[in-house]
């Protein structure tokens, strides 16, 4: 299972504004077996995950029907899950994980076509990854179990969408990696206390929702130039209405960035750590102007 990108809709989905995600092939995993039977770091969460979802499952609250008895066995015989994604940097770790747990033990599989089953599945999903934030809107796992882009429509739609090759334009985006892990829950706990200000509420749905929307349009377009213009205007947005959500160590170089003009940085999820999404002009150098904490997205 790949990882996944929230390109645009970071907070503003909270407030009613489309997202668009993709998936990451960069990054990624699998479900392997361990050489020798023994306990294993990686198992110890998977064994407490299958107990919570064996009491859903007494109290016939699973949402779809599992093969939980094949999980116990596969777990006693030292299966584990096999992943580079970082946890804690918005690619959506727990996401992969709970996509190939569905694809693996699902009795009755939906198929990844069925658009009319992707708001169930988003469902199912969010019951799924609960076990790991408390709560879950279930988009993460979606989009890493369709392994395609998806518009989170503003009224609750999901459809899959064709996408430009965007590696091939005059703009390059890429992650910076903040080099600390963060926790999603708080971060949007945060968010949505200060949403109970209205003048702060109505900030983000004046300056942020329409950016995300518009920036979105032109992304699917493969209109780069008008892109950027969005892209930039969107990171000053972000540091000015969600200072708190970028690292302190960071605001220089998303400072120095609207300064340059040759790059901006922007939230990629929740922010507080974890990566942060950039683009920037073709023939920009990085590393100079950043540092060796950059992965260009190819």
């Amino acid at each position: 299972m790949t990882s996944k990108i929230l390109l645009f809709g970071e907070y503003t989905v909270l407030r009613g504004s489309a997202a668009l995600a993709l998936p990451f092939p960069m990054f990624g995993g699998h479900w392997a077996f361990l050489e020798k039977r023994g306990p294993h770091e990686g198992q110890q969460q998977l064994w407490a995950w299958l107990t919570y979802l064996q009491d859903l499952q007494k109290q016939g609250q699973l949402l779809h029907d599992l093969d939980l008895i094949l999980l116990e066995e596969d777990l006693e015989r030292g299966m584990f899950f096999e992943s580079n994604i970082p946890t804690g940097y918005g690619l959506g770790s727990s996401g992969a994980l709970c996509a190939a747990l569905f694809t693996r033990y699902v009795l009755k599989p939906i198929s990844a076509d069925d658009a009319g089953q992707y708001a169930f599945l988003k469902k199912i999903f969010a019951q799924l990854e609960s076990f790991f934030h408390g709560s879950s809107s279930g988009a993460d796992p979606l989009i890493c179990y369709l392994n395609r882009p998806v518009l989170l429509k503003g009224n609750g739609d999901i459809e899959a969408v064709e996408v430009p090759n965007w590696p091939q334009n005059p703009y390059h985006f890429f992650l910076l990696d903040t080099q600390q892990a963060r926790s999603t829950g708080p971060l949007v706990q945060n968010f949505l206390q200060r949403c109970e200000d209205p003048i702060f509420a109505q900030e983000v749905e004046d300056e942020l929702c329409p950016l995300s929307e518009v920036g979105i349009k032109f992304f699917c377009q493969g209109h780069w130039e008008s892109l950027y213009s969005v892209w930039q205007n969107l990171s000053r947005a972000q540091a000015d209405l969600l200072p708190e959500m970028i690292p302190a160590h960071c605001l220089p170089a998303w400072e120095n960035g609207l300064i340059r003009g040759d790059y901006a940085l922007k939230l990629c999820g929740a922010g507080g750590g974890g990566f942060l999404l950039g683009m920037c002009k073709m023939g920009v150098d990085l590393d100079t102007a950043l540092g060796n904490v950059c992965i260009e997205i190819e």
